[in-house]
């Protein structure tokens, strides 16, 4: 089952937030996003489910200013567990993909 696509552009002062939030240091200036900060996008609307693990293949960086485009598909749901797959591209060239297990919370 495929599920909704979106789109997100990145821009330097989103990354400088992630950075100072997450890795408790100032950037000047940055070019390269975090792969773990692509990643932040693709679940913040995620309501209810927990990833209990994931497999990331980081094929091409991403930079400052694209927009990436996220998509998936649910290979497998049951009532507390699922199994997605997310891709990550840029001008429709894959730069990331993922595998996610998932649980319920309730």
């Amino acid at each position: 089952m495929k599920y909704e696509t979106k789109t997100v552009t990145i821009t330097e002062e989103d990354v400088k937030t992630w950075i100072r939030t997450f890795e408790k240091r100032e950037a000047d200036s940055v070019s390269v996003v975090p792969g773990l900060c692509v990643w932040s996008y693709a679940h913040q609307d995620d309501t209810g489910w927990l990833a209990a693990k994931i497999d990331i293949k980081f094929s091409k960086p991403v930079y400052v200013g694209e927009t990436i485009t996220i998509s998936g598909t649910i290979e497998k749901e049951r009532s507390c567990y699922c199994h997605r797959k997310l891709t990550i591209t840029v001008n429709e060239e894959v730069r990331q993909e993922a595998n996610l297990k998932c649980i319920l919370l309730s």
